[in-house]
């Protein structure tokens, strides 16, 4: 897309007809996002609603009193909604959770009432801010994980938490190794980690054996480790993961991802037409 990735949000409303959320709405799941913005916010709210997503609960509707909250308030939001469900819904749930506290800008103290142990660590000052924000970040998440295998439903709950990119601190590294890193979809800047947890199951299909799996990639992935039935186009995407060494966009079987895309604008699941 060029330069128009940056807008896609607002392009691709409503033309995209297959995706996570309507896989797991057609199966009978609640679907509900948790944001850290409001819902306008760069056409979030308006997207992922298009994608089958039910409920979008932005960070009005959870009480965040601003836009850059410790990720304990999302989670804590996560937590009310999962019991409140439990109490009240039969439907299997997917909650997607967006937090903020490791987000720049890291020119200030976030948090400023909490020392991490160790500090300072003798980096520049925006990367040890970074730092804290990142050991106040796993506290936060470990505490709901713990919620989670305290109280992992009937059903068993699978957690999939990633990144979704590296933050500003780290691209004089990236640049060090490589000097077009930003340049390049393919560099270590573009690259942060996933991981899939079982609470209650165990998770069904492991995610796919490779180095470095493209994002494109992670709901089917996702689909497959909850035991959710795969669609035809889920099952392809896994068999592209293989063939591809975990690369989509960067794939050197170009023509096999090209196949898939015309696969999915003539089945109608991709309108493309007015969106060039």
């Amino acid at each position: 897309f060029g330069w128009k990735r940056h807008y896609l949000s607002s392009w691709l409303e409503g033309r995209v007809h297959h995706s996570l959320a309507r896989s797991l709405t057609d199966c009978g799941y609640r679907t509900v996002v948790i944001s850290a913005f409001p819902y306008r916010f760069a056409h979030e709210g308006a997207f992922l609603t298009s994608l089958g997503i039910e409920e979008f609960r932005d960070s009005a509707a959870i009480g965040a009193a601003t836009l850059h909250e410790r990720d304990f308030v999302y989670f804590d939001a996560a937590r009310r909604l999962i019991d409140e469900h439990h109490r009240t819904d039969r439907r299997p749930l997917f909650v997607y959770v967006m937090t903020m506290a490791t987000h720049n800008p890291y020119d200030f103290r976030f948090a400023p009432e909490e020392h991490i142990a160790g500090e300072p660590f003798g980096n520049t000052p925006d990367l040890d801010e970074y730092l804290r924000r990142l050991a106040l970040q796993r506290r936060d998440l470990t505490g709901f994980m713990d919620s989670l295998k305290a109280d992992p439903g009937s059903n068993g709950t699978l957690l999939v938490d990633f990144g979704d990119h590296q933050p500003i601190s780290t691209r004089d590294f990236a640049e060090a190794r490589d000097p077009e890193a930003l340049a390049n979809w393919s560099s270590i800047a573009y690259r942060t980690y996933y991981r899939m947890t079982g609470f209650g199951f165990a998770v069904t299909e492991p995610a796919p054996d490779v180095e470095v799996l493209d994002v494109a990639y992670l709901g089917p992935a996702t689909l497959a480790a909850a035991g959710v039935p795969l669609r035809p186009v889920d099952q392809e995407m896994l068999r592209l993961a293989d063939a591809c060494a975990g690369a989509f966009a960067g794939c050197r079987e170009r023509d096999r991802i090209d196949l898939h895309l015309r696969r999915l604008i003539a089945g109608r699941l991709l309108d493309l037409e007015r969106a060039h």
